[in-house]
């Protein structure tokens, strides 16, 4: 089922922007978040499931995309992402969960209207493009000042 991500994380695909969220998650509860102590956070481990949800849901998109869409198309939508959520990733947030929230908030809220898949996308596809672009390291949540 498109959406669904596996039931255990894979390093090779996930590890960024799993890390990402978790060193986050860790800012926020002033202690280590790891994968393992995870669940005894019960907000944060339900976030968690989501965003690896939504980063599966997009992964979705991309590959339906390419059937049917220039190779670029979904490279372009990242772009346009990116553009939308780039002054609320860099405004200033006591933690990165916060900054991973309302990133999370603009992404659902935005408009695709240029672009082809705007059909085909769902609220889980527009927050899971903010999962692709911090596993293609161009942000992180937590603060990096």
């Amino acid at each position: 089922m498109p959406g669904t991500a596996p039931t255990d994380v894979d390093w090779n695909v996930e590890q960024t922007y799993v890390q990402a969220l978790l060193d986050a998650f860790s800012e926020y509860k002033k202690i280590p978040v790891d994968l393992v102590s995870l669940s005894t956070h019960q907000k944060l481990y339900a976030d968690f499931n989501s965003a690896r949800n939504n980063y599966f849901c997009a992964a979705s998109l991309d590959l339906f995309s390419r059937d049917w869409l220039p190779k670029s198309s979904f490279q372009e939508l990242k772009a346009e992402c990116y553009e939308a959520i780039s002054a609320t990733v860099n405004l200033g947030y006591p933690e990165g969960y916060t900054r991973y929230l309302k990133v999370s908030e603009v992404t659902a809220q935005t408009s695709y209207d240029s672009h082809p898949l705007k059909f085909y996308m769902k609220i889980q596809d527009k927050k899971g493009l903010a999962h692709h672009i911090v596993n293609d390291k161009t942000f992180v949540w937590k603060n990096d000042d």
